[in-house]
């Protein structure tokens, strides 16, 4: 119990990066916690002076942190590693930008409208989810044919509650500006990716960032838009993009 205590502060990125350099060359399957420890002790130990020891105890194992930092595409959506350093950037597509798919303007609701009204809204429009905004524009998350069904089967909800009691949060979003590269790594853990802007607006209270929505990106706008750019590719080097009928 002798000796000085100090208080070491530690941020995520610091300790998932060590706990995932530990699992790579080290083979503990560490957690967080112990990848926090790891990162101070290396700090500390660049201060010993010959002969002098260093312990460190990993506290926590991978366990509860299996659908976090041991997955590369939720280190990059936390910011804590750089998109480029993830997959193959090598396909032709790569480097184009959401900017440049062919998105249609989003359908959006409130979050007071009825389940019953939304699922007539995805019936009309054929889609299977619906941004749902307040009454600023902000977005608040999504509804989908999926939640609503299994929300109102499983007596959770009525078709008479309002979205926002069933409201999605955990969804993918993406900017104008966001690589297909970074995109298609999203569509591993989402089916859709909501396209935002943020929007700064002024009042009596001051600054205030607002989150818009400007359109909904799917798997099958990513596909279509892979498909023409080989066709567009086979054309340009003369190659027949269409098999004659047999006579």
């Amino acid at each position: 119990r002798g000796g000085d205590l100090e208080w070491v502060k530690c941020n995520d990125e610091q300790a998932f990066r060590w706990a995932r350099r530990l699992m790579r060359e080290e083979g503990l399957l560490c957690g967080g916690s112990s990848g926090a420890a790891f990162s101070v002790a290396i700090g500390e130990a660049r201060k010993l002076k010959a002969g002098e020891r260093l312990v460190v105890v990993l506290p926590d194992s991978i366990r509860n942190y299996m659908t976090k930092h041991l997955d590369d595409d939720w280190m990059v959506e936390k910011g804590f590693m750089q998109a480029s350093a993830v997959g193959d950037r090598s396909q032709p597509w790569a480097a184009n930008t959401v900017s440049e798919l062919a998105l249609e303007s989003p359908v959006t609701i409130s979050p007071g409208i009825a389940l019953r009204r939304a699922v007539e809204i995805m019936n009309a429009k054929g889609f299977d989810q619906l941004p749902v905004v307040d009454v600023g524009g902000r977005v608040m998350g999504v509804v989908t044919e999926g939640n609503i069904s299994a929300k109102v089967t499983s007596g959770a909800a009525s078709l008479d509650d309002p979205v926002e009691t069933i409201v999605y949060k955990d969804v993918a979003r993406v900017l104008s500006s966001t690589t297909l590269a970074e995109l298609s790594r999203k569509f591993n853990r989402y089916h859709f990716a909501l396209v935002t802007r943020n929007q700064t607006r002024y009042s009596n209270a001051g600054e205030e960032i607002h989150t818009m929505v400007t359109a909904v990106v799917t798997r099958i706008d990513l596909l279509k838009f892979i498909s023409a750019k080989a066709q567009h590719g086979r054309a340009a080097n003369g190659v027949a993009t269409d098999v004659a009928p047999c006579a």
